[in-house]
């Protein structure tokens, strides 16, 4: 926006402000004077009306005074003689009295005789309901006990306005006692009405407060203020004013209604003014905007335009400097001075900017500087090369544009410096992260950056730094550093970045920390027979399982030849064997040669190291090997298994149904992968106590003596003692002892009761009694399937857990 426009625009907001402000508040100051000098009129008015009131209470009190101070009247109130009645209360005399009522009361307040005007100005006497308004304020009326004193005021007589006055009755010359109580009263007629209009040249009207003409809001501000004035509209105003009667109750109300000519004729008056006074402010601004515009702007604009038509090359020739003002010629002087010392300044800038590029360009780096207060990010021309931009390209000007183009991963490493330094908390900063270039990708960069500037208050201001392209050291650095923590066949970390990762997680892990760990059964054979070409195939498939199988976060590192490890933080042990198990069903589905087996463990508080952790997964890992055809360790397994096969009617199918039927229920029960596998082992070897027992015994056709039986129930003592003496199968033993136990505590050997018997044995016990049932043996026949399922429901929770009675039988009828 040019400046005479700008000035334009300011003087006048600032003469319309200016004019706006004064003319609101005369305005307001004028009006509120106009409001009150009308208000104080009409109160004068009002005042006017009340005085007139009172005067005529004045001429009726005299009126009573001379009729109740007279020989006369004293002298009818005691004998009630007619012939003051016919002298004196006639028709004429009464009506040149100007009244509308006379009462007489004796003493003791008796009317004696009552006087009322009727509609055609004849005097009769008072109706009992009109001397009823006049017993409402009899407590006053006959109250007067000064001969000299009466009582006077306005009274409310027929729901009219009546002017009242009482005067006790004596002699004409105040010597003898009061003899009674005269009233007098007159309406506030037309003809007074009149009068007060004529005196306050205005419409008065006198109404009770009781009439509905008046508005109840008008009538409850009466009430509480006694003066109340409404603006009707913009020419009519009215007041209202409460007159109480001689109780001091409230009455009536004067209403006076006046025309607003004097608040109109002000309110043009006002007008006039302001109307003038604006046409004067324009013409103030017109002249100012004429006198700023030929003086101020218009040189100034010649001297712009003369700056801006300057070159590099024209620095010498300066600016003209005729000018009238002595002012601007002045400043035309120092502006040629100022450029002349530009020049110089600019050719030893240029020198030093060719001598720095010249270096920088020779290290692939470039400049950085970054204002703070103004926050502007000034970088050289090598830094837009650097990212594939031209000098022309748009590219960021202010730190948080440039800080968008920093690599997510790295963005709070960065932004942490950076905040340091601004807060004056570190001096400078070595940084090596990536920026997003032109064609996409990211670059690798160094950036050192020092503060070079301080505000006044001793915080940064400005820091100044180089930019490097690091991006070829660092795909160096990633290439050594792969080979150095990765397994080349696979991908996976090797052993070296186990034995790094292992010792930080110790220290530093997100507990639960679970450790996996994964060895290849008959991996061997493999290489042997078909060659170490298809055995490392072999590894790449279950290297590729496991990265699928086990959560991103998972540091997953080729262990040795055909061993594998999972180390995962953030893992409780159930989110661990449910892992075990997806790697396992992975492999069943996806390996055919080779089988895997598994141990896991957790750790749920920190510690310095997790050898305790991975010992505890690899036992897990070798009771899993024990049930793998395919892994060396099953030998043992497979000798005692042989050896009880060869000695009793025990098959190895018996084994294997028990085997199928009891992983069926354990995978059921939701049981973790260790417990499943102990339940493998104590399917396979929980009759192997009976390798112990006589060949005649073990073996009889017939039904068992009590003594042979007696004999054959040490078999679960016997298994118990011949398991705890192999290290691999202790952890079963206990369940062997107890898979003869029932559960209303009836069996062997110890007489366990209910839950007191481990789950396994729970398990097994349900499983092998089925098995026997349903397959011949050389002492029975086989039972069918539907007749053992009723044998089980009867022996449920007697010899067998019901809970797992009913699991097993929905397993075995398929609806489970």
């Amino acid at each position: 926006m040019k400046l005479r426009i700008k000035i334009l625009l300011t003087l006048t907001a600032l003469s319309l402000i200016f004019m706006f402000s004064f003319c609101i508040i005369s305005y307001k100051y004028y009006i509120k004077n106009i409001k009150l000098y009308e208000k104080k009129i009409l109160i004068n008015k009002i005042n006017q009306i009340i005085m007139s009131i009172n005067f005529d209470v004045d001429d009726l009190e005299i009126l009573a005074g001379d009729w109740a101070i007279w020989d006369d009247t004293y002298q009818y109130v005691k004998d009630k003689n007619k012939q003051y009645e016919e002298k004196n209360l006639d028709n004429a005399t009464l009506n040149n009295l100007n009244i509308d009522i006379m009462l007489f009361y004796d003493n003791d307040n008796n009317l004696v005789n009552s006087k009322i005007k009727d509609d055609n100005d004849e005097f009769v006497s008072m109706s009992d309901e009109q001397i009823g308004y006049i017993k409402r304020y009899s407590n006053v009326l006959f109250k007067a006990d000064n001969l000299s004193e009466g009582v006077s005021g306005i009274i409310v007589f027929n729901e009219k306005p009546m002017l009242i006055s009482s005067r006790p009755i004596t002699d004409s010359k105040k010597q003898l006692p009061k003899d009674g109580t005269l009233i007098v009263g007159r309406y506030i007629d037309s003809e007074m009405i009149d009068k007060m209009n004529k005196l306050t040249d205005s419409k008065i009207k006198l109404l009770p407060l009781s009439l509905s003409n008046i508005s109840e809001y008008i009538r409850k501000d009466i009430l509480r203020e006694e003066t109340v004035i409404d603006q009707i509209d913009k020419n009519n105003i009215a007041v209202y004013k409460k007159i109480n009667d001689i109780l001091n109750n409230p009455a009536f109300c004067i209403v006076l209604n006046q025309d607003r000519n004097y608040y109109i004729q002000q309110l043009h008056s006002l007008e006039f003014y302001m109307i003038f006074l604006s046409i004067t402010f324009i013409v103030i601004i017109l002249v100012l905007i004429l006198f700023i515009d030929n003086n101020i702007i218009e040189p100034v604009e010649n001297i712009s335009k003369d700056v801006r038509n300057i070159t590099f090359n024209d620095y010498e020739k300066g600016l003209l400097t005729e000018y009238k003002s002595i002012e601007f010629s002045s400043l035309v002087k120092d502006i040629n001075g100022m450029l002349n010392r530009i020049f110089e300044y600019n050719k030893k800038v240029n020198e030093n900017e060719k001598r720095l590029n010249m270096i920088l360009n020779s290290s692939n780096s470039g400049y950085w500087d970054y204002d703070i207060e103004k926050n502007i990010f000034r970088i050289s021309d090598n830094v837009y090369n650097m990212f594939g931009f031209e000098t022309d390209d748009i590219f960021p000007v202010s730190f948080e544009e440039w800080r968008k183009r920093i690599h997510p991963q790295d963005y709070d490493y960065v932004y942490s410096s950076i905040k340091k330094m601004t807060l004056n908390q570190i001096y400078d900063s070595f940084l090596e992260y990536r920026i997003l270039s032109k064609n996409g990708e990211y670059k690798w960069v160094y950036t050192q950056g020092k503060i070079v500037e301080y505000d006044n208050k001793g915080f940064p201001k400005r820091i100044l730094g180089i930019i490097m392209d690091i991006n070829d050291k660092k795909k160096m650095e990633n290439e050594i550093k792969y080979l150095t923590y990765y397994d080349l066949l696979t991908g996976l970390f090797n052993r070296g970045y186990y034995d790094y990762i292992i010792n930080k997680t110790a220290k530093n892990g997100k507990y639960p920390v679970s450790i996996i760990i994964a060895d290849i059964n008959g991996l061997k054979m493999i290489n042997d027979n078909l060659g170490h070409e298809e055995g490392d195939k072999v590894i790449i498939e279950i290297a590729s399982i496991l990265k699928n199988t086990c959560p991103e976060e998972a540091v997953i590192c080729r262990w040795g030849g055909d061993e594998f490890i999972a180390i995962i933080e953030d893992c409780n042990e159930k989110q661990a064997d449910t892992i075990s198990k997806n790697i396992i069903n992975t492999a069943k589905n996806n390996l055919k040669e080779v089988t895997l087996s598994l141990g896991h463990s957790t750790q749920y508080a920190a510690s310095k190291d997790l050898k305790i952790l991975i010992r505890k997964a690899e036992e897990a890992l070798y009771h899993n090997k024990l049930l793998n055809k395919q892994s060396l360790y099953n030998n043992t397994l497979l000798l005692l298994s042989r050896t009880l096969f060869e000695k009793s009617n025990e098959t190895e199918e018996h084994a294997d149904r028990i085997l199928n039927f009891c992983e069926k229920i354990g995978y059921k029960l939701n049981l973790s992968s260790i417990m499943i596998n102990e339940l493998s082992l104590l399917a396979k070897l929980h009759d192997i106590g009976k390798i112990g027992i006589p060949d005649e015994i073990l073996n009889k056709p017939g039904k068992l003596t009590d003594t042979e039986f007696e004999i054959m129930k040490t078999h679960t003592q016997i298994g118990y003692r011949i398991v705890s003496t192999v290290p691999d199968f202790q952890n079963i033993a206990y369940y062997i002892l107890c898979h003869h136990e029932r559960y209303d505590g009836k069996g062997y050997p110890n007489g366990l009761k209910g839950e007191e018997i481990p789950l396994l044995s729970r398990i097994l016990s349900i499983v092998d009694a089925f098995d026997v049932m349903t397959h011949e043996r050389s002492y029975k026949k086989a039972m069918p399937v539907k007749e053992a399922i009723d044998e089980l429901r009867r022996c449920s929770s007697t010899q067998f857990d019901p809970q797992i009675v009913d699991l097993f039988i929905r397993i075995i009828e398929g609806t489970d």
